[in-house]
């Protein structure tokens, strides 16, 4: 299923005839387009008159009843956008305030974001009712214009991107462009291009669109909302005004109804058409002779409204406040300062019911109703129309269900009294613009599907019972029936949810959006999209995408909008929204997929510690993880030869290479601190969580700290003068986070840290200063001397180590075996001093060796600061060791496909281990 436009149905275009000047291109074929040619009066399409016949473009006028499966767009900032087409009105967005989607790169001016076509990514469409073969017919998803220049068609191999109109189509999934005259030749089952083994196919996917629901996308703009919340119709009155703002100015071309020849004798006005209630005007330019019945139909033209069996609108004038009449004659409308175009009233009318009955198409039926019809006898109606017979009990599984589709996409449940003719006749009253916005379509509620949510920002100081009991006393009894809890995550203060059908669902997310508070705070609230592993391909191994958008100085933010529009938005998740335990909850029943973190060593090590800590619930625990470097010092990635850091490159380029990427496998080791109790009361406990993730939910305030204590490490452990370094550094952009936005000046930073250490060293104040009389060091049971004058100690697990430097060296030496990744084993070393530090930097020396081993034990003799995988803390007197934990498999690229994403100055060094 597609939500692309049938192309054997009705266009909807209104052409007339329309003389241009040279320099305009046809929206249909992209040539070149001057003299005589055909436009329409809605939408402002244009085309040769020859093209006009063919076009496959439908009018926005009827666009918006041929979307079987509405999705709404996510909206950017509010900016201006250069040699960018409105997808709304096609005109061009230079001089106007506008926004884009995220996701698919639809355009509009803010103007027209509340009527724009509402037919997003489909990334979900999961269909319990057809066959797995139906499943596997993807098909393409056009969106017209806005291609580069440089774009060409894939079928007449000619350039189909233009800066100059509204011309050309992008399929949303493969990226194939086309001229929009090529379509017909184009065949309707989609590859889904170079990406298709790593993109979550949409047919496998199930989110039910669910009000009061958080967003896993960042909102940039307050308007910002693709699953906004259900509206009553007197709450929405006050929304459009927002929204609209007042006395928007849309200036249409100046065109007549009439033919050319009452053009030329007739003088034009213009005239000022408000739409019903809202103070939103659109300019109309027709002849001074004109009737009413005229002035009507070009205002429905200019607002892109058809007038139908169930619409019928008339030319108004508020003589009172709230109360209109109709204007019967041009002579006294033109005197007149504010038309207003509205619905007319009528006792009975016709209202349209939409039905789909297999969850793909989408048919309807014009039934008769009036003010006093019920949505009960509304039901009765359209099941006889549409053919099924059913007996009372299973008529009461069916509802009416109200779609606005304006300024989003939402849903809402109509009561059995309620009576919609009423209801649409309201929104017409409103805006009649609105109106057509508006769905009304019936349901079977018992072919909903269970619907999934993760409930998070709860306390982490409670178990996973009171998590349970909170969340069954905010449902009540009947919702917690019907709902199964858990599994429960009590140290990251969430559990999931799972409601068994759609309805319970929509309840349920109101209960605990406003029966839940926990000092001052309200819980975090998000739908978990249901993967239907059974209709997956067998070649298709998914690529969960996790990025830290805060990280490389806001490039996560940019990087995950190219990974949303190149992969499924559902495999895309922003670890600023309940971390990675969602979307790894999301696909632990997928039987093969793959992980690619983009962020800092500190994010790398939270999502690989997330997964040891859900591995039990996967169907594929060994899922192989890829890096893209966002970070300052990116140890990890530069040895899996994903570049020293991340400088803007293509999406698309690192996520072609992943494919063919080595798996190779990575030793995590423990490390257990044992604090003595007399020391522990008086010591700064560790500080806790990644480096990378600044948000409420990541950072908790760190806790009491406790006698013993375990963290993972996967590139390095640090103890003295490079682990006081980075704890100052630290503290110092934790005071003023917002200075420490770029690589550059971070490492200036760190560089003036350094020489700041070097004085404290000459004044003896150091931390740090000779360890050899402040720990001992023991490695697989023997005892190992600490040379005098050693100020710092590194266990390496890989040959990377502050930003690229290799500690290690690569001399031979009998006395040990060349370091590896995978080989159970670490390797210590010793530093002696700041000044020993920035020679191993400059690549002139290398450590002191002093050991290699599996089991690596230390006492701490005084508080001396540590590090782990660039996590500092100041350590109290105790123990410290470090045995091996568990090993996870990491996507290494191919050497042959390697180039060094930081540039040629990296000094990275050579990948080692297999």
């Amino acid at each position: 299923m597609s939500n692309e436009t049938s192309e054997s149905s009705a266009n909807g275009h209104d052409f007339h005839k329309k003389m241009l000047r040279p320099g305009h291109c046809c929206h249909h074929c992209g040539e070149s387009l001057w003299g005589s040619a055909a436009a329409c009066r809605a939408c402002k399409f244009v085309a040769h008159e020859r093209c006009a016949d063919g076009s496959l473009t439908p009018c926005s006028r009827v666009a918006i009843h041929q979307i079987a499966r509405p999705v709404a767009h996510t909206w950017s900032a509010y900016q201006k956008f250069k040699k960018k087409y409105c997808n709304v009105c096609r005109k061009k967005m230079d001089d106007r305030t506008g926004v884009r989607c995220i996701i698919c790169k639809y355009y509009a001016h803010k103007s027209c974001m509340g009527t724009s076509l509402p037919a997003c990514k489909l990334s979900a469409e999961y269909n319990a009712f057809v066959t797995p073969d139906e499943h596997s017919q993807t098909r393409h998803q056009w969106l017209e214009g806005n291609l580069k220049p440089s774009d060409k068609c894939v079928v007449c191999t000619q350039v189909c991107g233009t800066s100059d109109c509204l011309s050309g189509q992008r399929c949303l999934w493969c990226l194939t462009t086309i001229h929009s005259s090529c379509k017909k030749e184009v065949d309707r089952r989609c590859s889904m291009g170079l990406l298709k083994n790593l993109i979550l196919p949409a047919y496998a996917v199930y989110r039910p669109a669910m009000p009061e629901t958080d967003s896993t996308v960042t909102p940039t703009t307050p308007e910002f909302g693709a699953v906004a919340p259900s509206l009553s119709i007197s709450e929405n009155m006050l929304g459009f005004r927002l929204r609209e703002g007042t006395d928007g100015d849309d200036v249409s071309i100046a065109e007549s109804l009439h033919n050319e020849a009452t053009l030329q004798s007739s003088a034009l006005v213009t005239l000022k058409v408000y739409d019903s209630s809202l103070n939103v005007y659109k300019r109309i330019s027709v002849p001074s002779d004109a009737d009413a019945d005229e002035i009507l139909a070009a205002a429905l033209l200019e607002f892109r409204v058809q007038q139908d069996e169930t619409n019928t609108y008339c030319l108004a004038v508020e003589v009172k406040p709230e109360e209109y009449e109709p204007v019967d004659k041009l002579a006294g409308a033109i005197e007149l300062e504010k038309l207003v175009l509205r619905s007319t009233d009528q006792y009975t009318s016709q209202i349209r019911i939409h039905y789909s009955s297999n969850h793909q198409s989408l048919e309807y039926h014009t039934l008769s109703a009036s003010p006093l019809t019920t949505s009960d006898e509304i039901v009765t109606q359209a099941l006889s129309k549409f053919g099924m017979c059913v007996t009372e009990k299973q008529r009461r599984a069916y509802v009416l269900v109200e779609m606005n589709m304006y300024n989003g996409v939402n849903e809402r449940i109509l009561e059995g009294h309620e009576k919609p003719w009423k209801i649409m006749h309201d929104f017409a009253k409103i805006s009649v613009q609105q109106a057509q916005m508006v769905r009304l379509y019936l349901r079977n509620i018992h072919m909903d599907l269970p619907a999934t949510f993760y409930v998070g920002n709860l306390p982490v100081t409670w178990n996973e019972e009171r998590l349970e009991r909170t969340l069954k006393e905010a449902l009540g009894t009947t919702i917690s029936e019907s709902t199964t809890f858990g599994p429960a995550f009590p140290k990251l203060g969430c559990i999931f949810l799972h409601v068994h059908n759609e309805d319970a669902a929509r309840q349920a997310c109101t209960l605990i959006k406003t029966s839940i508070t926990v000092e001052a705070k309200r819980p975090k609230l998000l739908v978990v999209p249901t993967i239907q592993e059974e209709v997956m391909p067998d070649n298709c191994s998914p690529l969960i995408t996790f990025v830290n958008e805060r990280s490389g100085g806001g490039q996560g933010s940019e990087l995950m909008g190219q990974l949303i529009r190149l992969l499924n938005p559902y495999q895309v998740f922003n670890l600023s929204h309940g971390g990675p335990v969602l979307g790894l909850f999301a696909f632990r029943k997928v039987k093969q997929f793959r992980v690619l973190v983009a962020g800092g060593d500190g994010t790398v090590g939270w999502v690989l510690s997330q997964i040891d800590a859900m591995r039990q619930l996967f169907r594929n625990p060994g899922a192989s993880v890829a890096v893209i470097p966002l970070g300052t010092g990116n140890d990890l990635a530069r040895v899996l030869r994903w570049g020293a850091g991340f400088s803007g490159e293509s999406a698309m380029s690192i996520l072609e290479v992943i494919d063919d990427s080595l798996i190779v496998p990575l030793d995590r080791w423990n490390v257990v601190f044992e604090n003595d109790v007399a020391a522990t009361n008086n010591a700064v406990a560790p500080l806790m969580g990644t480096t990378d993730v600044a948000d409420d939910e990541s950072r908790e305030e760190a806790p009491a700290m406790e006698p013993t204590q375990l963290f993972v490490m996967n590139n390095y452990f640090g103890i003295g003068v490079e682990a006081e370094i980075a704890l100052k550094f630290h503290l110092a952009r934790e005071e003023n986070p917002e200075k420490f936005s770029s690589r550059l000046h971070n490492k200036g930073v760190y560089l003036k840290v350094s020489i700041g250490k070097m004085m404290t060293r000459s004044s003896g104040s150091s931390l740090s200063k000779d360890l050899s009389k402040g720990m001992s060091l023991e490695v697989d049971g023997q005892s190992v001397k600490i040379p005098s004058g050693t100020e710092g100690i590194i266990v390496l697990n890989i040959k990377s180590w502050m930003a690229g430097c290799d500690g290690w060296g690569s001399d031979r030496d009998d006395k040990f075996k060349a370091p590896s990744m995978n080989d159970g084993l670490v390797e210590v070393i010793g530093v002696q001093g700041v000044m020993h530090l920035g020679q191993i930097q400059g690549g002139l020396r290398s450590g002191i060796r002093l050991a290699q081993g599996s089991d690596i034990s230390m006492r701490i003799l005084k508080p001396t600061p540590v590090e782990i995988d660039g996590e500092p803390s100041l350590q109290p007197v105790g123990r410290c060791r470090i045995v091996q934990g568990n090993t996870v498999q990491m996507m290494r690229r191919h050497k042959r496909l390697y180039s060094n994403l930081g540039g040629p100055n990296s000094s990275a060094p050579p990948p080692s281990g297999s």
